[in-house]
């Protein structure tokens, strides 16, 4: 499977490379809900369809698992959604206590969202 580097990714709609790390995340569009900031790692599964937040269009669950063994829970899961675009992370100094977050354009409420990250990538918040 050489070709394929992660699977379980639904609407891929911004990647970056954190300069410090050199992890790369992305953001992915949910169908209703559920939209998602995940680290990409060769070989994973990160889950669509079988381990989602998502709701159908019509309004049923898409999945009664938001998590399963063997896949890759997203770092952030939005609901409702921000339908996320682009992705950037801050190395500037303007604003000190930003450096190292990643931030995600909003689409839906034309926004932006940063996630604030600590020195190990991990989630300390998601503010708009």
């Amino acid at each position: 499977m050489p070709e394929i580097y992660s699977l379980g990714h639904r609407n891929i709609q911004g990647m970056a490379r954190d300069p410090k790390s050199g992890r790369v995340y992305a953001n992915e569009h949910g169908a209703r809900g559920g939209d998602e900031v995940n680290v990409i790692a060769a070989g994973k599964n990160y889950g669509w369809p079988e381990a989602t937040f998502s709701f159908e269009y019509s309004g049923p669950k898409i999945s009664d698992h938001t998590s399963l063994p063997g896949m890759v829970d997203p770092l952030v899961a939005w609901t409702p959604c921000p339908a996320p675009c682009g992705m950037a992370f801050y190395s500037g100094d303007k604003y000190p206590k930003w450096k190292g977050d990643v931030f995600s354009g909003g689409l839906a409420g034309q926004d932006v969202r940063r996630v604030d990250l600590d020195d190990q990538g991990r989630v300390l918040g998601s503010l708009s």
